[in-house]
């Protein structure tokens, strides 16, 4: 497996050390913040050891061992990920993360790893999720893409890249088969895009909204009530979103929250929205 370190033809590529067959799906990816490459690729050597795994790289070549990615063996076996390895930099934010399935003979668990950690950042349960990807997308955040039995699940992650947002669901037209999945969310939204084959064979591409999150608490006063609502992304607090309940129009403050009050109780319906979000509502009896 080779690689090329810059943008310098005068330079000399680089190999990844193998010993015999063979390295599969390559990808790479930089840390925003110190500049650091890594390397990510399957390996299905008998000596090396098979398993999905990263190595940092340098202009002098590889830098250190590689580093297999926790879970990526099952019972010792193995799957391919199915798509180049899915790792990415974040936006401004240090860490380079690789996702990827976990389980053997079919993906059980879906894992979100942090190349210079122990063990992964996140699990999702994801029973025969293939075509796992990765996405940045700012504010440190992160996309995920992958499929089960036809159907494409988005979330975005946090800040932190630690807990994810409300899955969107995608189906392709014509229910055809899936067989790669990639995606950019640099901008905020993601674009997914996917080779799906159904009536002939053809790239789709459809783009995702980050979805918000509503929640809502009370407390009695008098013969009425303040009803508090909180907005969410993934977790983390929304400011400046809309609102609207009980025929008022609300805007959320830095913490995420805003608040209704009404002189009677009576049953609210809630929506929240803001540009650049899917809406969110909730139900307050």
């Amino acid at each position: 497996m080779g690689f090329h370190y810059g943008t310098n033809p005068g330079d000399p590529d680089r190999t990844i050390p193998q010993t015999g067959c063979c390295l599969y799906n390559p990808d790479v990816a930089v840390d925003a913040v110190s500049g650091q490459a890594y390397i990510g690729f399957f390996s299905l050597e008998k000596q090396g050891g098979h398993g999905l795994f990263v190595n940092a790289i340098g202009p002098d070549g590889p830098q250190g061992g590689r580093k297999l990615a926790p879970g990526s063996v099952s019972r010792g076996n193995s799957l391919p990920p199915g798509n180049r390895t899915s790792i990415t930099g974040r936006i401004g934010t240090p860490g380079v993360f690789v996702a990827y399935g976990q389980g053997y003979p079919t993906f059980k668990t879906l894992a979100v790893w942090r190349v210079d950690s122990a063990k992964p950042q996140l699990m999702i349960n994801a029973d025969r999720a293939e075509h796992v990807n990765v996405a940045a997308a700012p504010e440190g955040r992160l996309w995920l893409i992958w499929e089960q039995r036809g159907t494409i699940s988005s979330p975005r992650t946090n800040k932190a890249a630690t807990k994810v947002g409300p899955v969107t669901k995608l189906h392709p037209p014509g229910g055809g088969t899936i067989f790669r999945l990639n995606g950019e969310g640099s901008a905020g939204p993601l674009d997914v895009i996917a080779n799906v084959q159904a009536g002939g064979q053809a790239l789709w591409h459809q783009q995702v909204l980050p979805r918000l999150q509503l929640t809502s608490s009370t407390r009695k006063t008098g013969t009425g009530r303040t009803i508090t609502f909180r907005v969410l992304d993934a977790g983390d607090p929304v400011a400046g979103a809309t609102v609207k309940a009980g025929g008022s129009t609300l805007r959320t403050a830095a913490n995420g929250t805003a608040t209704l009050r009404q002189v009677k109780s009576a049953p609210v319906k809630a929506t929240a929205s803001r540009p650049g979000y899917a809406s969110a509502s909730a139900n307050v009896r």
